[in-house]
């Protein structure tokens, strides 16, 4: 039998909106326990994708880190 995406692939997306704020993307991905968040526009079509390293870039100092919360 071979596997297809379709059979290991995560049905019930968590998104973020392309225009939405890195720090409430940052809360959808640690409350679903993720790494990798699609982006989508306002037309609901995946532009991108947004990871853990992409928000590790764009933090603030570990001082200013209660933004992130």
């Amino acid at each position: 039998m071979t596997l297809k995406a379709s059979d290991r692939m995560t049905k019930n997306l968590v998104t973020a909106h392309w225009a939405e704020p890195l720090n409430s993307a940052y809360i959808k991905m640690q409350n679903a326990r993720i790494r990798h968040l699609p982006v989508t526009n306002d037309a609901g079509q995946l532009v991108g994708i947004l990871s853990d390293r992409d928000l590790a870039r764009a933090m603030p100092p570990q001082s200013d880190f209660t933004v992130w919360k």
